[in-house]
């Protein structure tokens, strides 16, 4: 016991209260501000734009947060994408898009975003592919922007892989993400009064290794915290998620 108190005695209280948490922010929000307050300082001037330094800051300040974090709406991340598209100077954004290549995408498809597609699983059974296009059409109904990362339905994961490596390669781009789709069964609207039936869904969402955290490695053990899971907010990994089981 004697020990304890004297490392306790010799070690730092560190802690974070709550409030502390609850008054905070994720960065990525402070986006939308920081465009504002660029065009206001500009008079409303088109030729304002964002420096490649004030787009990474974000990602830097992203990674050194460790408040709570709510995943961004599907459109609320596509539209933080045009946002900077559309404010940042052409030569910096290209600039920013070759700096995060090399250390490993702190604020990770933002820049880029690419194209989103669908794929049947290997062994989803049959009539999955009629309800993913019901579930693309669902999408167009209530997304403002899906219509403009969505590329197409695929047969098999293979071809979904294969077809959006091709595209991304021809047109110069990039890919968001592919989802495959092993399962999907919706309940029809009589079924769902009735017994309140859920929706029978199981998928997997495939993305570039630069844009979420690896998986290659199983780790057994870990000390202290890694804060590569943030990738799966900056990435749109969550985003993508929320909006396929809202």
């Amino acid at each position: 016991m004697s020990l304890l108190l004297i490392g306790l005695s010799q070690s730092d209280d560190i802690h974070n209260d709550a409030k502390v948490y609850c008054n905070d922010s994720f960065p990525i929000v402070e986006l939308a501000n920081l465009v504002q307050d660029q065009v206001d300082d500009c008079g409303g001037s088109s030729s304002c734009t964002l420096s490649q330094d004030e787009v990474i800051d974000i990602g830097n300040q992203v990674f050194d947060y460790n408040g709570l974090i709510t995943p961004p709406p599907f459109d609320l991340y596509v539209a933080l994408h045009r946002i900077l598209m559309e404010n940042m100077d052409p030569d910096d954004y290209e600039r920013a898009i070759a700096l995060q290549d090399v250390i490993h995408s702190d604020i990770g498809a933002l820049l880029r975003l690419g194209e989103l597609g669908f794929a049947v699983g290997n062994d989803a059974p049959e009539g999955t592919r009629d309800s993913i296009y019901e579930l693309v059409d669902w999408f167009n109904c209530t997304s403002l922007f899906f219509n403009e990362v969505f590329v197409d339905v695929y047969e098999s994961e293979k071809e979904g892989v294969d077809m959006m490596k091709r595209n991304a390669k021809i047109n110069e781009g990039y890919t968001w993400g592919l989802v495959v789709f092993d399962k999907l069964n919706v309940p029809t609207d009589q079924e769902l009064q009735d017994s309140n039936a859920p929706i029978d869904i199981d998928f997997t969402i495939r993305m570039n290794v630069t844009n979420v955290p690896t998986t290659r490695v199983v780790y057994n053990n870990w000390r202290g915290l890694n804060t590569e899971y943030k990738m799966y907010y900056t990435s749109g990994f969550l985003s993508i998620q929320q909006q396929i089981e809202w």
